[in-house]
């Protein structure tokens, strides 16, 4: 009766009853009042939006399969484990694309944890990681080797990344810098992506004003420092451990045309200044170029997502740059630079956002065109086609079919030749010559020069044995 009697002093109403507990909740109580059904509302609306359109899409898949193969109309979690078990091990090996094609050997995968996903969130009794779901399991083991055996799974979409001549090329055409609203743009975009490594279009889509800031450190040094929120991999989803970075993300001031504290300053300078709160939305829509008449190049409107996604793909286009080019390719590009710079990928993953080392293997697990040719004339040892410019290799090169000789002759009148004692003679080739699988036979002949006699052999006398006897016999 005390804990009622509290209760009613602190809430200042009536307890109609001990086990009903009917209690009137005055309007400015600090804790939201949340039902059982809002509960479940609030979970599927935290889920990544991406990955709850790819189940919602492979479970309408399977449901569509079902009604033209099978003719059941039950829903997934509503077939018994055994029986779903064989139309799975069916679904997997029969199900193609509306084209008639074959599904990759990853979309398969992918169906199935969609599908386990699925029941997973309608509790149903068993996983697809179950004894019981054994051969649907093995059906869809046996339909990837199928599949790779036709050459499927070497991701034929995969993008590639941009190499420093590439990079040098949009520079200089004009595709990276400051002389309009979609060079602007691309290059803030670009510049982000490998310095904070964002992703390409979901992230930078999410991005504020607010939440890039220019800093200077204690040796004065400008730099631009990354707030992030709701990154990928870094979205509180974990209870275990923190997902926050170990570091906060900096860009520092190089000077320059191409600095990026001086490529974001010119950015802000064109954009209306109602677009300058700390939740306005960082990309906006461009103005077209006939159109602007003022420092102004962007209307105070967020750029679409289908834009963003689409801004690697155009510069390469306009800077003529062959290859699959997609946003995804900055990305690689900011590990495969660090990378190749020696830094380890712990510190690479401070960068990126990853939680694990092991991601990074999908991101520089492949060799550069330069890379490859090196390795190629390596193996063939075939030099009649230069290497790539790189740091560390000569422009120059040796023929590996010649044999340099270098004789040198001692005068008969025993002049001096101009070799120190125990000094090799220098043989002279054109400044940054690389040798390669050379030989170098360098003789020297010695004519009429005297013999130094060679001193007389020790004579050495023999001692011998005298043998001394008792004996009285002769």
């Amino acid at each position: 009766m005390e804990a009622i009697e509290w209760l009613q002093t602190l809430n200042n109403t009536d307890i109609k009853g001990i086990f009903d507990c009917d209690i009137a909740v005055p309007s400015n109580r600090r804790d939201a009042k949340v039902s059982p059904s809002g509960v479940s509302a609030f979970i599927k609306g935290q889920e990544k939006r991406n990955t709850r359109q790819s189940t919602n899409r492979d479970v309408h898949n399977l449901h569509r399969w079902l009604l033209e193969n099978k003719w059941d109309f039950r829903e997934i979690q509503d077939i018994p484990p055994k029986e779903l078990n064989e139309y799975l091990a069916e679904f997997y090996i029969s199900v193609r694309k509306t084209d008639g094609t074959d599904y990759e050997p990853g979309t398969l995968t992918a169906m199935r944890n969609s599908v386990d996903r699925h029941l997973k969130d309608s509790n149903y009794d068993s996983t697809l990681n179950d004894r019981i779901f054994y051969k649907s399991n093995q059906a869809l083991r046996a339909k990837r080797i199928e599949l790779t055996k036709k050459g499927k799974g070497n991701k034929p979409n995969a993008s590639e990344p941009l190499n420093p001549e590439e990079q040098e090329l949009c520079w200089s055409k004009g595709i990276l810098g400051e002389s309009d609203a979609l060079s602007l743009t691309f290059t803030v975009w670009f510049l982000f992506t490998i310095h904070f490594g964002l992703r390409g279009r979901d992230e930078h889509r999410k991005l504020c004003f607010g939440d890039i800031q220019v800093k200077r450190d204690t040796h004065d040094h400008e730099y631009l420092e990354f707030m992030g929120r709701g990154l990928k991999t870094r979205d509180g989803s974990s209870i275990v451990r923190s997902d926050k970075r170990l570091t906060t993300s900096k860009c520092f001031s190089i000077g320059g045309p191409r600095c990026p504290v001086h490529i974001y300053k010119e950015f802000i300078s064109h954009r209306p200044p109602t677009a300058c709160e700390p939740e306005s939305p960082f990309y906006l829509q461009m103005i077209p170029a006939h159109h602007v008449v003022s420092p102004l190049w962007f209307f105070p409107r967020p750029l679409g997502k289908n834009r963003i996604d689409l801004l690697m793909k155009t510069a390469c286009e306009k800077a003529e740059i062959p290859g699959r080019k997609t946003n995804h390719g900055a990305r690689k590009t900011c590990v495969r630079t660090l990378k190749k710079a020696g830094y380890s990928d712990r510190k690479v993953c401070q960068i990126t956002g990853h939680k694990s080392t092991t991601s990074l293997k999908e991101y520089d697990n492949e060799l550069s065109p330069n890379e490859h040719r090196a390795m190629s004339m390596t193996l063939d040892r075939h030099d009649s086609v230069k290497r790539p410019a790189s740091p560390g290799w000569a422009s120059a090169r040796a023929s590996t079919s010649h044999t340099a000789t270098s004789t040198i002759t001692k005068p008969a009148d025993n002049t001096p030749i101009g070799v120190p004692t125990g000094v090799a003679p220098q043989l002279q080739f054109p400044p940054g010559t690389v040798l390669q699988h050379c030989t170098f036979n360098i003789n020297v002949t010695n004519n009429q020069l005297p013999r130094t006699p060679s001193p007389p052999a020790k004579i050495r006398s023999r001692i011998r044995l005298l043998v001394d006897s008792d004996s009285d016999i002769e």
